[in-house]
């Protein structure tokens, strides 16, 4: 597949200019130095910049939301921070979603020659430009980098990937249940394979930092390093989460706080707070760092603290179902949740077809069972919603409100 413009040389005009507003006016003044690289940009300069990076060069798309930030020294600041907390010459560094290299360009600088780099990106528009901008550096200076063009999911395999309109958003279509949230945009298949797989052949016993950034795969990729996990061969990770991808894919922030739990790994908000459930469930989108003690939590993030006591947290029973679902593959309660999102979206004629056949082999879904009648009052196929408001009162003969709508349902009938 050929994507020319992902490899255009960058304008050494407009990459002098942000060199030296940058010296000039430094983050304080960012927001002008992005109006002007615009600006110019417009007489038909190149929109690519080169930025040093320590020993490397990378040449980024100021039109890009997210590279336009890195441009200006705006993106990331306190994961950039956590980096030179936690990183130290000679370490092992993965990223899991390298995108174009800018977080793998600070570890390179802080882990020197001796140190190693392992790099996933699976999307083929910018594999040419992250191997340019890690050859970019001099050889006996930078770690020993490998780079793999696969995703990271929990099995080896062929996959699709939606290719976004920005890089660093494209995402794994997971399952056929998920069909209908797939990008208007290009697809292009790409294989998977477990990050564990393929740190054991590389020879990497212990890494001192991952980063993850897969835009709604992090289970089935954090599946794939769960022996590194269970044997606390990860001193830290930073998951770069989008609540709402998790829950296209039927699972929750919730879902990834207690895959990190069943290990004992402690987890804090990038502001150094301790995991609170409320602000998770707010659908927020922000870094998590998870780490396998409080020790090395504390050293990326030095003002945390545990959480007090009456913090908002999950019980016992619903850990448990969480760790349940994500151990069994297409759980129906996962599944039910990607259908009721399904007809959120709008998509209403596939949610009730496929809800029907998911009921049909699991009639204890009650919650789904519930949504589906609702979804067929919503078409006015009244017979259908009785039958299914029947099954549900049969269940549970107290419920006044599913009565209620049962006898609402049953006027139009007649």
């Amino acid at each position: 597949m050929n994507h020319p413009s992902t490899v255009r040389p960058p304008s050494l005009l407009l990459s002098q200019i942000n060199a030296w507003t940058g010296r000039l006016l430094g983050r304080h003044g960012a927001l002008w130095r992005l109006r002007l690289l615009r600006l110019l940009q417009k007489g038909g300069l190149s929109p690519f910049i080169r930025l040093p990076v320590g020993m490397y060069r990378l040449d980024l798309d100021a039109r890009h939301p997210f590279h336009a930030l890195m441009l200006v020294g705006l993106y990331e600041m306190e994961l950039v921070a956590q980096y030179k907390r936690l990183l130290e010459p000679g370490d092992t560094y993965v990223d899991v979603g390298a995108e174009v290299g800018y977080t793998a360009a600070l570890a390179g600088n802080r882990i020197g020659r001796e140190g190693r780099m392992i790099l996933f990106e699976p999307d083929p528009r910018i594999h040419p430009r992250l191997v340019s901008h890690l050859a970019s550096a001099p050889s006996d200076r930078a770690p020993r980098t490998v780079l793999f063009d696969w995703a990271c999911s929990d099995r080896r395999g062929e996959f699709a990937l939606g290719l976004a309109s920005h890089s660093g958003q494209s995402r794994l279509i997971q399952s056929d249940a998920v069909n209908w949230m797939t990008p208007s945009h290009e697809v292009v298949a790409i294989q998977t394979i477990p990050a564990a797989e393929a740190l054991n052949d590389e020879g990497v016993d212990h890494i001192r930092l991952l980063k993850m950034d897969v835009e709604g795969h992090e289970l089935p990729a954090l599946r794939g390093l769960e022996t590194w996990l269970a044997d606390k061969r990860i001193d830290a990770v930073i998951i770069e989460s989008n609540p709402w991808l998790l829950t296209v894919n039927g699972y929750g922030p919730g879902h990834l706080h207690a895959f990190f739990r069943q290990y004992d790994y402690v987890g804090a908000h990038e502001d150094g707070q301790a995991i609170d459930r409320r602000r998770l469930e707010k659908g927020e989108l922000e870094n998590l760092t998870y780490a396998r003690d409080i020790e090395t939590l504390r050293r990326a993030l030095p003002g945390y603290q545990p959480p007090p006591a009456g913090a908002s947290d999950w019980t016992a029973d619903e850990y448990q179902a969480m760790i349940d679902e994500m151990k069994q593959e297409n759980h129906p309660a996962v599944l039910a949740r990607r259908l009721i999102l399904c007809a959120a979206e709008g998509d209403l004629d596939v949610a009730i077809e496929k809800a029907e056949a998911l009921l049909a082999e699991r009639p204890e879904l009650d919650h789904l069972r519930g949504h589906l009648a609702h979804w067929l009052c919503a078409r006015k196929d009244w017979a259908r919603a009785v039958a299914h408001y029947d099954r549900l009162i049969e269940r549970n003969p107290e419920d006044t409100e599913c009565q209620a709508r049962l006898d609402e349902a049953r006027r139009h009938c007649f």
